[in-house]
């Protein structure tokens, strides 16, 4: 009997939880329309202390403008500079976002290795690696593009071979010990070469 009340409590609960999503997307739309019209009149709606920020403003003109979706701005209302973005992609992919499917973001420009971010755990550097400045997604090689262009050469640490000394029994770095693969596998042949 208890598998029974919770069955239906849960059914009940999702069905609360549907209604309350309905009426929030409603009430954004709303929203959307009067921050527009009064936006029109040359009323300041960021003045007005309803936390209507400048990036939220133009995120709710954009939704009355049927320019972004309004499951967008329910989900990334926090991330105003995101949500100017997400409003340059076709509806699909603002869905998309909405939705919280995970876009792929490049590591390196050298590679093909990604990882898969949620749309409001993306940071600064990455929303500026997704997006084009055109508006839009980047592609691939778009993103490994920018990436080339943007690593901070400054923070790479020069590359230096060690000094070792080889003995009977022992290896000894005098040097720096800082090493690419490339590196260590140089330094492995010379030490097989001078055991030989």
């Amino acid at each position: 009997m208890s598998t029974e009340l919770n069955t239906t409590e849960r059914e009940e609960l999702i069905e609360i939880l549907r209604a309350s999503t309905v009426t929030a997307i409603e009430s954004i739309i709303k929203m959307a329309h009067a921050t527009k019209r009064l936006t029109e009149m040359g009323v300041d709606v960021t003045d007005l202390g309803l936390g209507i920020s400048g990036g939220r403003r133009d995120a709710l003109i954009n939704i009355a403008n049927q320019n972004l979706n309004p499951q967008v701005y329910q989900s990334l209302g926090h991330r105003p500079q995101l949500l100017r973005l997400v409003c340059t992609l076709p509806a699909e992919e603002q869905n998309q976002w909405a939705n919280g499917i995970p876009v792929k973001v490049y590591l390196s420009h050298n590679d093909d290795d990604y990882i898969l971010a949620k749309p409001d755990q993306l940071n600064q550097k990455q929303i500026k690696q997704v997006f084009a400045q055109s508006g839009g997604l980047r592609t691939k090689a778009g993103q490994l593009e920018w990436l080339a262009a943007n690593t901070d050469r400054s923070q790479v640490t020069p590359v230096t071979s060690p000094e070792v000394r080889i003995g009977k029994g022992f290896v000894e770095f005098t040097g720096p010990t800082i090493q690419t693969t490339a590196d260590l596998l140089e330094l492995v042949k010379r030490l097989t070469e001078k055991r030989a």
